[in-house]
């Protein structure tokens, strides 16, 4: 530790101008030049510059390192130049994959370690976050955790960070077990040198705390950030650990508790251009001024968050969060044409995101493949490994050769028969992740209908009220909104088909039950039968039918005597029953 301090002091009062050429950087260990070449290169503005000035430079310094015979200061200023290619101005630069496992290929060959640990880094990180391939991505990160097990850590003063990595990509692959266990692993090591990291680190524990409902360990994540961040004076992150546990607060109902942490992070984040953290923390406020009905200040906040949105990463999902919110002003409003397009523009982008999470989960479970498959590889090249390294003894010991060989079927059998529960495993998961998403789906779509409803009977019993007026003054009423809005409910015929579907995922063979027990039934009494299963009201089944509320108990009436003349048991246990 004292020697990365002595090195950070030296490193502080020397020139930081890349044209200097520092030759204070030759023939020195990794430890010694580490902290220099990522402030200078990777976690610097100079990587933001184009090729034309930074190429110039690190060939500088590739031929310093040349023409003093140091070969890893010489790989590094590659290393520098592919990093540039995957995170400059064109971030899935080609050249970026190809050059980057050139070089994993020289560090492997020459035994450089760091090199070895860092270069998988790089691709891990290149694949998940720019490529999206999560299976090579995991592949690497896997792999350099191996490497890692043999390097000190004075030897690689980013190890923490490193670590750190995996544990991040597996919280944002959804895996919050192995994302704490590598969390917890990078806490135990010496601390990076980087003032911000240790604050990420404590706020991305509390969000897996938070994503669990477990709220109280979560503010205690979020507090300590916050801690650390007011000991640096770093107001951004003072901002985000502040709304974190304001959105906490929000979770549990503590409205007026969650209000002024909230606002701080909001005015933080759109400060330091961090505006999905700000907008997603804006959107929170907007929903807690609608429960307190303090219009002026939502207005407010509508206007900026329609600024804000366009400069977002994911304006999608900060959509599904304002549509709704936009849906009920205008209803309160007493705009229920402009509800109406809230609403169905608000389903629209929910499906469109249910799209995109069914890639992902389909992803995810492939990826899950691949990773056993990685694993299964490590655990038989390791298991070669040993078998070779035993070879030369097994010449004199013959018998205790033969036990290790039968030792070694043994262990392969148990993995084979590991993989094949965990690909059984694997798909009983992405089943029940299927049969939940149609779950909601239709719980979504059967929500919509009573939301409709109850705009319609509202804006119904206004138009009521109007015609009354009419009579008294004399005025014609215009009764083209009206059925329109009778319209905007029911349910065609391939809108009923994709509903069919939904329904038989989640209740699968309901239909064909109903069939065998009750034959012949109209296509009508099938929809009612349906509709009931679903626990739907009379009216909601004429609204998604389009028929009026008079037809569904005639249907009703005659399906009650059908099974009075069969002898059967009520309508209501039989559907129960199916």
């Amino acid at each position: 530790m004292s020697a990365r301090i002595a090195f950070l002091l030296v490193f502080l009062v020397l020139p930081f101008a890349v044209s200097g050429q520092p030759g204070f950087l030759l023939n020195k260990t990794y430890a010694e030049r580490s902290i220099y070449l990522d402030s200078t290169y990777y976690s610097g503005k100079i990587l933001r510059q184009d090729s034309l000035t930074l190429f110039p430079e690190i060939e500088k310094l590739a031929r310093l390192a040349l023409a003093n015979s140091d070969e890893e200061l010489f790989l590094e200023t590659k290393l520098i130049r592919y990093t540039y290619y995957m995170v400059g101005r064109q971030p899935d630069h080609p050249l970026a994959e190809k050059k980057l496992l050139a070089l994993r290929e020289i560090a492997d060959e020459k035994k450089i370690k760091q090199l070895q640990i860092r270069t998988r880094d790089k691709l891990a990180h290149y694949y998940y976050h720019i490529m999206h391939k999560h299976g090579p991505s995991f592949e690497n990160y896997l792999a350099y955790y191996q490497l890692l097990k043999e390097m000190p850590d004075a030897a690689l003063p980013e190890k923490q960070e490193l670590i750190a990595n995996i544990g991040s990509a597996y919280f944002n692959f959804g895996d919050n077990q192995n994302a704490r266990k590598y969390f917890a692993e990078a806490q135990k090591l010496p601390p990076s040198y980087k003032k911000r990291f240790p604050i990420n680190l404590q706020n991305t524990l509390g969000l897996i705390h938070r994503s669990e409902k477990r709220y109280p360990e979560a503010e205690k994540n979020f507090r300590k950030a916050y801690a650390m961040a007011l000991a640096i004076n770093d107001s951004t992150w003072m901002g985000i650990a502040a709304g974190n546990i304001g959105i906490s607060y929000f979770a549990q109902g503590k409205y007026d508790e969650a209000i002024p942490l909230l606002e701080m992070d909001v005015r933080e984040s759109f400060k330091a251009s961090e505006r999905d953290n700000g907008l997603h923390s804006l959107l929170i406020l907007m929903k807690i001024n609608l429960l307190k009905k303090n219009w002026a200040i939502l207005a407010g906040q509508i206007q900026q968050a329609r600024e804000v949105l366009p400069h977002t990463g994911n304006p999608y999902q900060h959509l599904k969060e304002l549509y709704p919110i936009l849906a009920q002003l205008s209803a309160k409003q007493g705009n229920m044409y402009l509800a109406y397009r809230y609403t169905d523009s608000a389903s629209m982008v929910k499906d469109s995101l249910y799209k995109r999470r069914d890639a992902f989960l389909l992803a995810r479970a492939e990826n899950k493949a691949e990773l056993e498959k990685y694993r299964a590889d490590v655990d038989r090249l390791e298991a070669q490994k040993k078998f070779q390294g035993l070879w030369v003894n097994s010449l004199l010991v013959g018998v205790v050769l033969l036990l290790i060989i039968a030792t070694l079927v043994i262990s392969r059998q148990r993995l084979l028969y590991k993989q094949r529960q965990g690909k059984l495993q694997a798909e009983k998961a992405t089943m029940e992740d299927e049969l939940q998403q149609a779950a909601q789906k239709l719980q979504d779509f059967t929500q919509s209908i009573r939301e409709k409803n109850k705009l319609l009977e509202q804006f119904a019993a206004d138009l009521k009220q109007a015609q009354s007026h009419a009579l008294a003054t004399g005025v014609l009423v215009d009764q083209e909104a009206l059925l329109q809005l009778q319209q905007a409910t029911i349910l065609t015929d391939d809108q009923w088909e994709d509903f069919r579907q939904t329904f038989e995922t989640v209740h699968q063979g309901f239909l064909q039950r109903l069939k065998e027990k009750l034959p012949g039934l109209s296509p009508a009494e099938t929809r009612f039968m349906v509709l009931s299963k679903l626990e739907l009201t009379n009216k909601e089944m004429a609204a998604m039918l389009g028929v009026s509320p008079e037809a569904i108990r005639l249907t009703r009436h005659r399906l009650r005597k059908k099974l009075e003349s069969r002898g059967e048991q009520s309508l209501e246990e039989l559907i129960v029953s199916i």
